[in-house]
């Protein structure tokens, strides 16, 4: 996958849930290119294994990512 961090982000984001506030909500809350990266390498590797990955997936996935980085 080629481009941006956000842009590749969006990409295997909306590869899960093609709906535009889905997208900018999940971009908006993972927060940085950081927590974008975590997002990413786990839907890479959930990929790699053939796990499907859902809508609430990425929704508790977000959530634990943007969490741990605000020290939570």
């Amino acid at each position: 996958m080629s481009g941006t961090t956000t842009e590749r982000f969006e990409r295997a984001i909306r590869d899960i849930c093609d709906d535009d506030e889905f997208v900018y909500c999940a971009r908006t809350v993972a927060k940085t290119e950081e927590n974008m990266d975590t997002a990413l390498a786990f839907i890479e590797k959930a990929r790699e294994v053939g796990d499907e990955i859902t809508y609430e997936d990425i929704v508790a996935l977000i959530t634990v990512i943007r969490r741990r980085s605000d020290g939570e």
